[in-house]
């Protein structure tokens, strides 16, 4: 097929190229869930093998956590390299490197190797994530790049659920060990961004790159307060995840088998409405999209705090997942809509970091709450907070309306 000058893949390089970049495309979000869905099931594993005790019970810990804090350091560098590099060296480096230092918690023992390899992991999940929602915005543009962020967002969500499974069942069967060897997936993409014709975006940010290097770092100020409400929304939107098993536990619901599924359907609550937010924003309207998830989490949170039944700990999971599902997608599209062309990929590189923020922010906020009142009140409280934040967007909603109806009003002809 000939090619021709445009952003579409099917124009730029055929059937066969734009389904190895729409593969890779796809799997951006995916990367930066494998970085705790792997280790979770292994944390006692581990902390046995590096001695047991408050010793191995803290590598265990940091295990998870350093590849979070990779994360924020990573994010904003990702941009930097990708300005400079290009998508192609860019992804094929950065997965070589995933491969690597993902798969170092097969063979390494030595506990310092073994924590800075887990710090790799999540610099260069980080870089696969913003590089490849990236190239999601170099080549597809208005409706059919947000409904292929809605499907990056929900297929990253399922993967980082199977890859928890598929991790717990290695260990179960092989030992724990060879489940870091799920990581080994990322050769694979260093040998797919090898192959793949890329688009021609990636020479025009090149030429770009100069211009971008005398951009003031402030022009990305006006971004702030969807960073600083992404935060917001993180610190609350895996609380079935974070502190679910505990309420459950105080609640007398102590099985473990009955807590990971009540824990899991609130994952595949948030899949669902994640892959779904297109068609949820048409029929809800954008305008209200965001209201309606953060009333959703409201709702989920206070009936998992309000009922001690297994039955209404799963409704309100699912109720909390829904509405984690569509806020996450809203402002991870919003932000991309609203960043200048030119510094998308900038913008992009802080939505990670931004989601890390909150999540790590989840434990000690949610301690010092569980202290002062109770396991069961933080939801309730938790919840409160989140609808009070709903109502507040709600009112921003309508007088905006309002203003554009009043605009539209007075400027039609009398």
């Amino acid at each position: 097929m000939r090619q021709q000058s445009g952003g579409s893949p099917d124009r730029d390089a055929g059937p066969s190229v734009a389904k190895g970049l729409l593969v890779l495309a796809l799997f951006g979000p995916a990367f930066l869930g494998l970085q705790t869905s792997v280790v979770a099931p292994l944390a006692s594993s581990m902390a046995v093998h590096f001695g047991g005790g408050n010793q191995g019970a803290l590598i265990a810990q940091l295990a998870m956590t350093f590849p979070a804090i990779g994360t924020i350091l990573g994010g904003p560098t990702t941009a930097w390299l990708l300005e400079r590099l290009g998508f192609r060296t860019t992804v094929a480096s950065c997965a070589a490197l995933l491969a690597l230092s993902g798969t170092a918690g097969s063979y390494v023992s030595n506990p310092s190797l073994f924590l800075t390899a887990r710090f790799v992991v999540g610099l260069t999940t980080v870089a696969l994530y913003t590089t490849l929602v990236a190239l999601s915005g170099a080549i597809f543009t208005g409706a059919t790049r947000g409904r292929m962020l809605s499907y990056q967002i929900g297929l990253g969500s399922l993967i980082s659920t199977l890859a928890m499974l598929l991790s717990g069942f290695v260990a179960q069967r092989f030992g724990w060990r060879l489940s870091f060897l799920i990581y080994a997936v990322a050769a694979f993409v260093t040998c797919l961004s090898l192959i793949v014709k890329w688009p021609p975006a990636q020479p025009r940010q090149h030429r770009e790159s100069a211009a971008i290097n005398e951009t003031p770092a402030g022009s990305l100020l006006p971004l702030l307060p969807y960073y600083l409400v992404t935060v917001g929304v993180y610190v609350v939107a895996f609380m079935a995840v974070a502190q679910g098993s505990l309420l459950l536990s105080a609640n007398g619901i102590a099985k473990p088998s009955i807590q990971s599924i009540i824990i899991a359907i609130s994952t595949l609550s948030f899949m669902a409405t994640a892959t779904g937010s297109a068609w949820i924003e048409a029929r809800v309207t954008r305008r209200w999209t965001f209201s309606v998830s953060l009333l959703l989490m409201s709702v989920g949170l206070i009936i998992i705090g309000s009922f001690p039944a297994a039955t209404a700990a799963m409704v309100g999971s699912v109720v909390l997942g829904a509405g984690s599902g569509l806020s996450t997608t809203y402002l991870f599209k919003l932000v991309i809509e609203v960043a200048p062309a030119d510094l998308r990929n900038r913008a992009i590189s802080w939505i990670a970091p931004a989601h890390n923020v909150g999540q790590l922010s989840n434990a000690p906020i949610m301690q010092a709450l569980r202290v002062m009142t109770g396991i069961q009140h933080t939801f309730i409280i938790s919840g409160a907070i989140v609808a009070a934040g709903a109502l507040w967007a709600l009112n921003g909603s309508s007088r905006r309306a309002i203003r554009r109806e009043l605009t539209t009003h007075s400027s039609a002809p009398h």
